[in-house]
């Protein structure tokens, strides 16, 4: 039995940032454990750009943000052990994993549950038809694409509106794969909508809302799908049905937070988000049990990831000292059109954010917190989306108060968006630009919070740009592909022909993130690492 102060079970962005407060806060022991070969998790495949805009205000790849968190994995205190799999985790806070050097078992004086999430499948959503190759969920395909150098199809419809389907309808495209169409279920986008625009809208890809995928064609292989509208229960008008001719259906059908270990031990679920029920600390019922991250609930931006996982460390670490806020607990409760809020539970006199989801797209309300008749935070929003968490700081609130109850107010009569409204990319704010012409000829964008997000406005109608993400051979490496990036954005036209003139460009092992990558046509960088072999 081995002892340890802090066990993070994942090594991806929420527990490299947990692993690095644990350490900052005083941990003299912190065990890590991956299940994958490498640190990093997810992140390691998403070589597209828009990760630490909040954090470090500027637009990363997913490698480049895990870069910036693996010195932790250098300091002392710290073991990162790989392809170990946690098998069980007990309410007395034992941790019993596999690794290649066999089973252990390791008793922690406090645990955070990092676990990241996983994707729903085709059998999770029921849709019916033969059982063909060729259909993949959108992370195995960005796997495929950006790690292992495969291409997975020519043609390819996208059942789901998810951002890795959004991301990737990009990604393919540019490599020279078609993509007939993504279809949602859903009346709205389930996606962030600066995804929408930057894969779907620069591309011409259509987007048919209130649809879905009723039927699938081919024996060894896809040949088709069927696709039919439906009504406002999600029911299928059979008189709708088309078929479309594909060899690839990717599913970007939503993800699921990673608890069976959380399961298995007893802690008390939600049956909203599928994560841990937590308090304002994020432990859960289980006393030393913390839980963060897309295992908690799923985060549209890994910048929140990580400052919740900072936060869940925090409160480890206190635990683990003895000395763990004994504060009250107050409630939150909220309304039907609030999905969820999170934490559950407030401590009396800490300041505190609360994350939450809207069930359904709004404009112009309000999100107010009330304890009993009074409103302690409101913030309010031109525009809501489903796909999009909203944050809220809460003030420090006194002992025996009243319970808080989140919810919604429209203050104006909601109306529709502007057919020439723009939503802004520089940061997570998403504002909803409004570019008009002045009878003097001059343009002026309405509608941001800050004059990037002028510059943004006036850039998309004038010369729009985008950073080229992508990759390139590697020889000599433990990988077979290399992320790269253009160091400054190219025009939004170029894209295509600078993709297709970096196929051939072959890079030697071992690659740092930075490094130059010969290429005539721009200046062309690393964007993640690949070891010599």
């Amino acid at each position: 039995m081995e002892n340890c102060d802090i066990v993070i079970i994942g090594a991806g962005p929420a527990g490299l940032a947990a692993a690095g407060e644990a350490v900052r806060r005083g941990a003299k022991s912190v065990l890590l454990l991956e299940r994958n070969p490498e640190a990093g998790g997810i992140l390691n495949q998403c070589i597209h750009d828009g990760f630490g805009v909040e954090r470090f205000k500027r637009a990363l790849t997913g490698p480049e943000y895990v870069e910036r968190f693996l010195p932790v994995l250098d300091e002392p205190n710290v073991t990162l052990k790989t392809s170990a799999m946690a098998l069980k985790l007990g309410p007395d806070r034992t941790v019993q994993y596999a690794d290649r050097s066999g089973l252990h078992t390791v008793r922690a004086s406090a645990v955070v549950l990092a676990t990241g999430c996983r994707e729903r499948t085709r059998g999770a959503i029921g849709v019916a038809g033969t059982r063909p190759a060729g259909i993949y969920t959108a992370g195995v395909v960005q796997r495929l694409v950006n790690v292992e150098n495969v291409m997975v199809g020519k043609r390819a419809v996208i059942l789901g509106s998810g951002d890795i389907g959004l991301i990737m309808a990009r990604r393919l495209t540019l490599e020279g794969m078609e993509i007939a169409c993504v279809l949602e279920k859903l009346p709205y986008c389930s996606g962030l909508a600066r995804n929408v625009r930057q894969c779907l809208i620069d591309y011409g890809i259509p987007l048919h809302l209130s649809t879905t995928v009723t039927d699938i064609l081919g024996d060894d292989h896809l040949e088709a799908v069927v696709a039919s509208e439906v009504d406002e229960r999600g029911v299928p008008k059979p008189e709708t049905q088309r078929t479309i001719p594909c060899d690839t259906l990717i599913l970007s059908v939503g993800l699921i937070p990673e608890n069976e270990l959380a399961r298995a031990c007893g802690i008390a679920m939600d049956p909203v988000t599928g994560g841990a029920l937590v308090d304002g600390r994020l432990m859960t019922n289980a006393p030393g049990v913390f839980s963060c991250g897309n295992g908690l609930h799923v985060h549209d931006i890994v910048d929140m990831v990580s400052e919740e996982a900072e936060n869940a460390a925090r409160n480890a670490v206190a635990f683990a000292e003895g000395g763990a806020s004994r504060a009250e607990q107050i409630p939150v409760a909220f309304e039907n059109a609030v999905r969820y809020a999170l934490p559950r539970s407030v401590p009396a006199q800490t300041p505190l954010t609360l994350s939450l989801r809207v069930r359904s797209p709004g404009r112009m309300q309000t999100v107010l917190v009330r304890r009993g008749e009074a409103v302690i935070a409101q913030k309010s929003l031109r525009r809501l989306s489903p796909a999009e968490m909203i944050r809220i700081p809460l003030p420090p609130l006194p002992e025996g108060a009243e319970n808080l109850t989140v919810s919604l107010r429209q203050d104006e009569p909601e109306a529709k968006a502007a057919e020439s409204e723009l939503v802004c990319t520089v940061c997570p704010n998403g504002c909803a630009l409004l570019p008009v012409r002045n009878a003097d000829g001059t343009l002026e964008i309405r509608g941001a919070l800050c004059k990037r997000g002028v510059a943004f406005g006036t850039s998309e109608l004038t010369d729009p740009r985008r950073t080229l993400t992508t990759t390139v051979r590697v020889r000599g490496g433990v990988k077979k592909l290399a992320a790269v990036r253009s160091a400054e954005p190219v025009r939004k036209a170029d894209l295509k022909r600078l993709v297709r003139g970096l196929r051939p460009v072959t890079a030697d092992a071992p690659v740092h993130c930075g490094d130059a990558i010969a290429f005539d046509e721009a200046r062309i960088v690393a964007s993640g690492r690949v070891p010599r072999a």
